[in-house]
């Protein structure tokens, strides 16, 4: 019979392998197939997978939030700075499929062109403080959206000095 720590030194392939086709010697009086050892060890990684999985789902959900608030600032900001920015709700085109707790939209019309975000609407509640957007969504990619937002504050190949730019709104 084999040891657990043989077991555990097999890939997970082999260890389906084995219940699938090596575990039927047990019907035969075969004492060296132990499935319960490999059901045991094949549970004990897809309990690893499961907590790696975890893990990384927590520290996604955790860059998204951030994302949102940092998104939702330059909303305002760029609102308060006049430039058409405000929240929506996606609507789906023919034939797209798109999951219903991501339909928040936030939405900034910037001189090198329109950019937004999706927003998961559990942090919907970060845009109540935005203006409905006054606009439709122009088709852009995610590509598109960070090359128009790299090309913000350059006017004709020079950066944008930030100093000239007229102040709209006071700091408290």
């Amino acid at each position: 019979m084999r040891t657990k720590e043989e077991v555990e030194k097999k890939t997970l392939p082999d260890l389906l392998d084995y219940l699938e086709n090596e575990a039927v010697g047990v019907e035969h009086g075969d004492d060296r197939a132990n499935p319960n050892l490999y059901r045991e060890v094949i549970l004990e990684r897809f309990k690893t997978l499961s907590d790696a999985m975890e893990t990384f789902n927590n520290a996604k959900n955790s860059a998204y939030k951030e994302r949102n608030q940092v998104v939702v600032a330059l909303a305002k900001l760029a609102y308060l700075a006049g430039f058409n920015a405000g929240r929506a709700i996606h609507v789906d085109k023919p034939g797209e499929i798109w999951e219903d707790d991501w339909r928040t939209v936030v939405f900034i019309d910037l001189p090198s062109g329109q950019v937004s975000w999706h927003l998961h609407d559990s942090e919907g509640h970060l845009t109540k403080d935005l203006p409905l957007y006054n606009g439709k969504y122009d088709g852009h990619t995610t590509e598109q959206k960070y090359e128009r937002l790299s090309a913000f504050g350059v006017v004709e190949g020079q950066p944008l000095d930030m100093m000239a730019v007229p102040r709209h709104w006071t700091t408290k």
